[in-house]
């Protein structure tokens, strides 16, 4: 990831506060480029988690009518709310998080289109 050198604190200079898009570019000579990056990553995935909470729900229902799919449909929820409540929405390492609602959106389909 883009970020995997970088310091906590860095970009976490207070507790009290979250860095936004002014924290990139100002880290980047002002590259305006870098904030509009950190903006679309937030909304990508917000978008991803937006989509698959239907498809959770659909999942969700279905696994607790069919016991043979429930552990699947458990393992998968547990990385899902894992994207869910990480507060950084990807910002972290976006490739990594993006690749598990990848798997978490191919394993509810899977869920609710099993026969």
């Amino acid at each position: 990831d883009v970020m995997a050198d970088l310091e906590c604190t860095e970009c976490h200079k207070s507790f009290e506060k979250m860095p936004d898009k002014k924290t990139c570019i100002e880290c980047h000579d002002g590259d305006e480029e870098y904030g509009k990056t950190l903006i679309e990553w937030k909304t990508t995935v917000k978008s991803r988690l937006d989509t698959i909470k239907l498809l959770f729900l659909k999942a969700k229902d279905k696994a607790y009518k069919d016991k043979n799919i429930l552990n699947k449909f458990k393992n998968t929820e547990k990385l899902y709310r894992a994207v869910l409540f990480d507060r950084s929405k990807g910002v972290h390492n976006f490739e990594y998080i993006t690749s598990i609602l990848n798997k978490v959106e191919k394993e509810f389909k899977q869920i609710i289109n099993k026969q």
